[in-house]
């Protein structure tokens, strides 16, 4: 693969695992083809998990999405049941998504709830750095000592600083003063360039916090702090990218634009929509794109125009009682 100036080498990569990831890459997908021109998207999928659905399985065929099988070497062999490990073994397999890249392979890893909204590729095609990714809001998320931990992991502490807010401002409360903090980045939106470190030593590094959970207290976080570990002790040079990369609903107020946004659930999507038109047209666009063309149906009703009580009893019946509620793995419409 020869790397281009415009970043149209660079793979989109995600994972699907277990039926309500599947929606969620499902969204993100069609986002990644409304916003960007001849995208290269691959899905990773682990071997020791349920197999995806039929459904699924022709959608991203319809919409050549490459499917890459992987085994998550932090979960037992099989796992018919998800909810039997910590969760932070489920996160662990975007680790994969980075792993085997050639010297001029180049990467984005998202979280497949996110939606794109402005292609990344010339953004991060421009950069000098291996690298990049945004920080996290706030270093609530990590709740340890990150020298302590540093000490631990035999790794120089870091001398730069980010920004970010002291506390989680929640719904429609308002974000409070910043402050400085250890550099913190999210997981969910990670570029790579395959020259780096970087895959490696982020799963050498989870391995080792996972070994000594005593030093993270928010262990669900375990692979965004080894992550914002693991890029220290590469040495390589690192471009912190914008919040408007990883943008929630309580960022939408500080963000110069939204480029990527990392919705995290239907409910949260829906006040998003209800606040920016740009992004209710997209999410528009998709949806009936999934309807039309995939034959999955995603309610946008009731995403949108039916009172948030409703939302949020509708979600907990299709969690518990309906689980394709959200989705028709049906033959695409002619």
């Amino acid at each position: 693969m020869i790397k281009t100036e415009d970043g149209s080498d660079i793979e989109f990569v995600l994972n699907a695992h277990g039926p309500s990831f599947e929606i969620y890459s499902m969204i993100c997908i069609k986002s990644i083809i409304f916003a960007c021109k001849n995208p290269r998207i691959k899905v990773f999928r682990p071997t020791n998990l349920p197999q995806i659905s039929r459904g699924t399985k022709d959608f991203y065929e319809r919409n050549s999405v490459e499917v890459v099988d992987f085994h998550n070497d932090f979960l037992p062999d099989f796992l018919a049941n998800p909810k039997a490990v910590p969760a932070r073994h489920l996160t662990l397999n975007k680790l994969y998504c980075l792993q085997g890249m050639r010297p001029a392979d180049r990467r984005l890893f998202l979280d497949a709830d996110t939606l794109v909204m402005v292609d990344p590729r010339p953004k991060l095609a421009s950069l000098k750095s291996l690298v990049a990714c945004p920080p996290v809001d706030t270093p609530e998320a990590f709740g340890g000592d990150w020298r302590k931990l540093y000490e631990a992991m035999n790794i120089d502490f870091p001398s730069k600083r980010l920004l970010g807010w002291e506390r989680y401002a929640y719904g429609k409360e308002k974000l409070g003063p910043m402050i400085e903090m250890v550099p913190y980045f999210c997981s969910g939106v990670v570029y790579a360039d395959g020259r780096s470190q970087l895959p490696d030593v982020w799963k050498q590094i989870c391995r080792r916090l996972e070994e000594n959970l005593d030093l993270i207290p928010k262990s669900y976080f375990l692979d965004q702090i080894a992550l914002s570990v693991a890029l220290h002790a590469t040495r390589e040079d690192w471009t912190e990218l914008s919040r408007s990369y990883n943008c929630h609903f309580e960022t939408l107020g500080v963000v110069d634009e939204v480029r990527i946004l990392h919705y995290l659930n239907f409910d949260a999507l829906s006040a998003v929509i209800a606040r920016r038109p740009e992004i209710r047209v997209r999410c528009r666009e998709i949806f009936n794109a999934l309807a039309v063309e995939d034959g999955v149906d995603m309610r946008f009703r009731v995403l949108t125009e039916w009172p948030r009580k409703w939302r949020r009893l509708i979600g907990i019946i299709q969690e518990r009682f309906l689980p394709d509620f959200w989705k028709r793995a049906a033959k695409p419409r002619q």
